[in-house]
């Protein structure tokens, strides 16, 4: 509704989910998530990791990973198919809430 384009929807979503899974990947293996802005650019950015932190306490790997697939689907439909990008990222949605559960 707001005129956003929509692979740069994606794209942001698909940061939140990297976020997620650097931080999860952290904390499986018994690390601080602060740990991030040591490997990673997060400068004057730390807020992602605490955001990411919460988030991926309730998303299995698997579940990150199912979300990282139907990005790149929703991605490449865009992309290539000649559908309405609403209908896409709707599905998108959809996609990523089932995975929350």
């Amino acid at each position: 509704n707001q005129k956003e384009e929509p692979i740069a929807i994606i794209a942001v979503i698909s940061n939140e989910y990297i976020d997620i899974f650097r931080t999860k990947i952290l904390l499986n293996n018994s690390y601080p998530a602060s740990k991030l802005s040591e490997i990673f650019d997060y400068k004057n950015k730390e807020f992602r990791i605490k955001n990411a932190e919460i988030k991926c306490r309730n998303l299995s790997l698997s579940a990150i990973g199912k979300s990282f697939h139907a990005l790149l689907e929703a991605d490449e439909s865009l992309k290539s198919v000649p559908i309405n990008p609403k209908i896409i990222l709707q599905t998108l949605i959809i996609k990523l809430i089932k995975y929350l559960n």
